[in-house]
């Protein structure tokens, strides 16, 4: 938790707090990833936002070693169908009707 109950961090404060504790990253992606992706989205196309946004917080996410937990492979059978579904309708999902 970076934060007490009602406290207010600011920018400056979480950038200190996530210099010392690498682990801080999501709070940093999840308090920015939004305003940076519809910023870029204003300018360039929302796919290429996207992208572009990832790559943003790309070298911070980096720092840290993720890995699934047994649970979390457990998934891998739901969502290889479902990307499969995916890249054999995507004409179909890019391209309104």
């Amino acid at each position: 938790m970076i934060a007490e109950v009602g406290e207010q961090v600011t920018d400056t404060e979480l950038v200190a707090r996530y210099r010392r504790d690498p682990d801080l990253f999501v709070v940093v992606h999840d308090r920015y990833y939004r305003d940076v992706c519809l910023y870029v989205a204003g300018r360039l196309d929302t796919q290429i936002a996207e992208d572009i946004t990832a790559e943003t917080f790309l070298p911070a996410s980096d720092r840290h070693d993720y890995s699934l937990t047994e649970f979390g492979r457990s998934l891998n059978a739901a969502l290889t169908p479902l990307g499969a579904w995916g890249e054999k309708h995507m004409a179909r999902i890019e391209t309104p009707s």
